[in-house]
């Protein structure tokens, strides 16, 4: 009885002893708690993230505009897109129905200029029919607001270049948007400020993204292809708690389930076999798991429309994209090969019909599917490489540095510390092998790529962050080294944000650099400024632009007449424009029996028996050091001069708008060490 008695006495202490510890473990709990003031209501802070990524869609978009403002001529990689998007505008601002006459196939032969310049492989019209479709409104709302005066150097077509690649930009920012969507869905909210945070910071692919290229037009529709693939691991909105309340899963812990205490429970510890309703848990969980595979590879089908499409009308290369991420998906069993074919199969069969619709009529050829013949002249002849190679390494060591700059390492690091990512970033790794195998290289043929590698760049910075949050919540346990790894963290993340800032400062100085690689394009414009200064009165001005200038800078819309037929200058003065981009002509004299008036050319010893040179254009020939002991006094005066006065006198009296890019290069040699090294280019002469 005795030692009964003495079992329950220790039992009771014991029992109040862990009753003791309890308590001081509680009263440990609320002294450590942090107050409730000093922590902001959720809805608060999830308002400010919100205006935060918005601030930095609007800062991406508006750099996007800076970069087409500074520089908005374009150069011969993008004279097709470019010139069949005038094509089209032009002929639809003659008419009231704006398509109505590009099913008159004289139309189509006689005015537009692909058919005069073809190029090495013809290209899709998609791309610019598109295109044109969408900046027509556009247009027509800009004549209406604000309609060009005489004498204005920004002619009608030159606003028209602009507003096109101002809608094509915004193209290029929306998919990417659409991207950031999927990233924020599956990582928070922070990863997603980073992403955008981080590819605003890129200077190549937002210089980019308003040019006429088709890696642009491909590069939305990727991006969408990319945003797919990341919501086929993250349910949607509503989705997980509609399939849960469906579930018996989702069952409360006080409530019985099917197959629960009851029942299951009790026959498994008997050793019996599960009843009935256990067995139909089981059927109904394998249930919601084929529901869950379904919704996946719903997604991932849709991931292959987009990539098939771009595939198919704008860039053949983007198959190797396409086979290593659903090689990857058919390994981890997220989507069967069945059903990757057929939806494969539909979108092909599909997008071939459009292209080969569209393209047989404007090309004036049966059968004609602009990317097939790209795809076998590069990839079947070999074509490609008299346009020079690099070696098998340039990729890596040259052009991804270059273009994803700091997300380009950070992608890396994020494979190692980002389990999530991996699936990501392996195929991209398989592409940029696989491209490694071709000749001819471009950065722009791997531009694909920095979108995954800045999703790396900012999941690495998110990892940063969350590990630097720890000295934020010090506690007794965490040690001295602990806490010194979470301040590393911290300065470590600090750094690359404004390493990134500094390249977001260094992308608009390298916009205003390349403005000076379109010396052809300003040689135009000033052609015009000088013809119309003169008093010549009426008469016809007969222009011959030769190869240097047409490649860099000089394309339709650049031209007088551009968009309206008679521009409202030239009508004005009654003088005729005409241009003409003829080659073959071999001896000096030819040009004179042509009956040109003027030229731009880049050869004026050629021509300087019959014609004589009335101003030089200067292009990009590099940077030079340039430190001089300026103060503050000697910057402000020139930001004065360049920005203040100009914008009184000159933006907003609706004048000289070609001089912008000139005035951003005069502000940059004024206020930086570094100096923009010009030379004489592209030469306007005047027939003698």
């Amino acid at each position: 009885m005795s030692l009964r008695r003495r079992d329950k006495h220790d039992a009771k202490k014991t029992i109040s002893s862990i009753d003791d510890l309890q308590y001081l473990d509680a009263k440990q709990l609320v002294r450590d708690a942090p107050k409730p003031l000093v922590v902001p209501s959720s809805n608060d802070d999830c308002g400010c993230q919100e205006h935060i990524l918005i601030a930095l869609e609007v800062l991406m978009f508006g750099l996007m505009a800076f970069h087409i403002l500074v520089a908005p001529y374009t150069k011969v990689e993008e004279s097709f897109n470019l010139q069949a998007t005038h094509d089209l505008l032009q002929q639809a601002s003659r008419l009231t129905s704006p398509w109505s006459s590009l099913l008159d196939r004289s139309v189509v032969t006689r005015s537009f200029d692909h058919l005069e310049f073809p190029g090495v492989v013809p290209r899709t019209f998609v791309g610019p029919l598109m295109l044109a479709t969408a900046s027509w409104p556009f247009l027509k709302l800009a004549d209406l607001v604000s309609p060009v005066a005489a004498g204005v150097a920004m002619t009608k077509g030159l606003r028209a270049q602009i507003i096109v690649r101002l809608v094509l930009g915004a193209y290029t920012c929306f998919c990417w948007r659409v991207l950031r969507k999927a990233v924020q869905r599956q990582f928070g909210m922070r990863a997603a400020q980073l992403f955008v945070f981080v590819s605003t910071c890129q200077f190549h692919w937002l210089f980019y993204a308003g040019r006429t290229l088709p890696n642009v037009f491909a590069l939305g529709l990727v991006n969408v292809a990319y945003s797919y693939w990341l919501r086929a691991s993250t349910p949607e909105e509503g989705e997980e708690s509609s399939s849960s309340r469906s579930s018996p899963l989702s069952s409360s812990p006080a409530s019985p389930t099917p197959g629960g205490s009851e029942n299951g429970g009790g026959a498994r510890a008997l050793g019996l076999p599960p009843s009935s309703s256990s067995s139909s848990l089981h059927q109904q969980q394998h249930q919601q798991q084929a529901m869950t595979r379904q919704e996946i590879e719903k997604r991932l089908c849709r991931m292959v429309d987009w990539f098939v499409v771009a595939t198919v009308l704008f860039r053949s290369e983007l198959v190797l994209l396409l086979g290593p991420i659903l090689l990857v998906e058919l390994i981890t069993t997220r989507i069967s090969f069945r059903a990757m074919v057929l939806e494969g199969m539909l979108a092909g069969f599909g997008s071939l019909a459009v292209g080969l619709v569209v393209d047989s009529w404007f090309w004036q050829q049966p059968w004609m599917w602009a990317e097939g013949y790209v795809f076998y002249f590069n990839a079947v002849l070999g074509q490609s490489v008299a346009w020079g190679t690099l070696p098998w390494h340039t990729y890596v060591t040259l052009f991804l540095p270059k273009t994803a700059s700091l997300a380009f390492p950070m992608g890396l690091v994020a494979f190692w510390v980002e389990p999530r990512f991996r699936r990501y970033l392996v195929p991209v790794v398989v592409f940029v092998a696989a491209y490694s195998c071709l000749a001819h290289k471009e950065w722009r043929f791997i531009v694909y790529v920095v979108p995954i590698l800045n999703l790396g760049a900012a999941l690495f910075l998110d990892w940063c962050w969350k590990r630097s949050l720890k000295k934020m919540r010090p506690s007794r346990r965490h040690h001295q080294q602990q806490k010194f790894k979470a301040w590393l963290y911290w300065l470590l993340a600090w750094a690359c944000c404004l390493a990134l800032g500094v390249l977001l400062g260094l992308s608009m100085v390298m916009s205003v650099i390349s403005s000076t690689n379109y010396p052809g394009g300003h040689a135009l414009a000033r052609l015009h400024e000088v013809v119309l200064q003169e008093d010549g009165g009426a008469r016809t001005i007969h222009v011959h632009i030769d190869g240097a200038a047409a490649e860099t800078g000089c394309s339709r819309f650049g031209e007088l007449y551009a968009m309206h037929g008679e521009d409202d200058m030239a009508s004005s003065l009654a003088t005729r424009w005409i241009y003409s981009k003829r080659e073959g002509l071999k001896d000096p004299q030819e040009y004179v029996d042509a009956g040109y008036t003027h030229l731009l050319t880049a050869t004026p010893a050629f021509h300087e028996a019959n014609f004589e040179v009335i101003e030089v254009v200067q292009g990009y020939a590099g940077l030079k050091g340039h430190i001089t002991a300026k103060g503050g006094v000697d910057i402000m005066k020139a930001l004065k001069e360049e920005c203040v006065d100009y914008a009184k006198t000159k933006l907003l009296s609706g004048a000289s708008w070609s001089q912008l890019p000139q005035r951003a290069v005069g502000l940059l040699n004024a206020c930086s060490p570094l100096r923009i090294h010009t030379e004489d280019n592209i030469w306007i002469m005047r027939r003698r």
